[in-house]
């Protein structure tokens, strides 16, 4: 696949030496008076910026169908720009996860200022303080790389031991080593 430049970092770099005015506009007329036009990412760019930039700036949360049916512009355009600015959408969804990361740290720091409080902590109720310390037990195992859920598979049928197992796979890999080769038929 063959990454685009840009358009945002274009434009900024970018001359005015011949107006918007003076470039010919019959080149779209045909697809641009139908009822639902269909942007490419240069077009779109180019015919509504204001659009184009908001796609960029909100593709880092929102999906591309609910994005295009907020925007009035469809979803191959929405795509569009995104397969032209991922690297602007990929920054956008890092300063985002710094964003998270931030206010989750201030909020973990309110918590504990309440819960040394003993005024604060009496008014809290144990259902509360459950749930908080559920979320910050899983959170804190997360972010540590530690599993954050553990799932056990027990089948009470089964009874097959080591040796059975082995057994069985030999059987099924010699059945697989007996079976005859069927060869397609040539077209002459």
């Amino acid at each position: 696949m063959i990454m685009e430049a840009s358009l945002i970092k274009q434009e900024e770099n970018q001359l005015r030496l011949i107006s918007e005015s003076a470039l010919d506009q019959d080149i779209f007329k045909e697809s641009e008076n139908s009822r639902n036009p269909e942007f490419t990412a240069e077009r779109l760019f180019k015919h509504r910026p204001d659009k184009y930039q908001a796609i960029v700036a909100l593709s880092a949360e929102i999906g591309a169908i609910r994005l295009a049916d907020m925007l009035h512009v469809s979803v191959n355009s929405v795509l569009a720009v995104r397969r032209r600015e991922s690297e602007a959408i990929h920054e956008e969804k890092k300063r985002i996860s710094i964003m998270a990361r931030d206010a989750a740290r201030m909020c973990v720091e309110a918590i504990i200022e309440m819960l040394a409080d003993p005024d604060t902590r009496k008014k809290i109720s144990v259902r509360e303080l459950g749930i908080v310390h559920g979320i910050l037990i899983d959170k804190s195992e997360l972010l540590g790389g530690s599993p954050t859920s553990r799932v056990s598979i027990q089948n009470i049928n089964a009874t097959v031991d080591m040796s059975d197992y082995l057994k069985i796979l030999h059987e099924q890999s010699q059945r697989v080593a007996q079976a005859k080769l069927i060869e397609p038929e040539k077209d002459q």
